[in-house]
């Protein structure tokens, strides 16, 4: 992924994903327990920053109220923050439903991105 990618040009860092909750017991999408697996990343996010380590928050940025609890983190942290989208046609390394992906794609917002530092 795109993800793994950065991390391995940045060292030491720490991927963060949403995603990797839904698969944790190596089954299936379990769009149920959504809100849990955000908090549970969040909380795993600000967990590494107080450790040091950059992060890379994978996946959480279709809406502006999904990145902005990671961006407010970022800050308290005073974090050098950069949202990174994917351009193009992707589809879901997770076997996630194509029409899931799709009603994603079709949400996504331009996130208010203003405030960030450039890294």
């Amino acid at each position: 992924t795109n993800a793994k990618r950065l991390a391995g040009i940045l060292p030491s860092t720490k991927i963060c994903s949403t995603d990797d909750f839904h698969y944790a017991d190596g089954g299936r999408f379990q769009p149920e327990n959504l809100s849990y697996f955000h908090a549970w990343n969040l909380w795993e996010v600000e967990y590494w920053l107080t450790k040091g380590k950059s992060v890379i928050v994978d996946n959480c940025n279709i809406l502006q109220s999904h990145a902005q609890p990671y961006i407010d983190l970022g800050h308290r942290f005073k974090a050098w923050m950069r949202i990174h989208r994917c351009d193009g046609y992707y589809q879901s390394i997770h076997s996630v439903p194509n029409e899931v992906v799709q009603r994603m794609r079709d949400q996504m917002e331009i996130l208010k991105t203003e405030h960030l530092h450039p890294i």
